[in-house]
């Protein structure tokens, strides 16, 4: 469990100091390809700039609050 460990983060600088290099660009690539795939899920649908800036903003609030970690 990544969170008993380091700082207790559950990003990517902690799994990189905690767990090396390999797991730490993982997890970095991971969390990129999350937004990544929500911005281009909504240009491949053809979402207006509006949807696309709550998309973004859910996103962000998704990845600082993650629902498996209870908020």
């Amino acid at each position: 469990d990544i969170s008993q460990l380091g700082s207790g983060n559950t990003g990517a600088t902690n799994a990189l100091r905690t767990l090396g290099l390999q797991i730490g660009l993982t997890t970095f690539f991971v969390d990129a390809f999350k937004g990544m795939l929500a911005l281009y899920l909504c240009f491949l649908t053809d979402q207006g700039p509006k949807i696309i800036a709550l998309v973004m903003v859910a996103v962000e609030l998704g990845h600082c609050y993650s629902l498996f970690l209870s908020f």
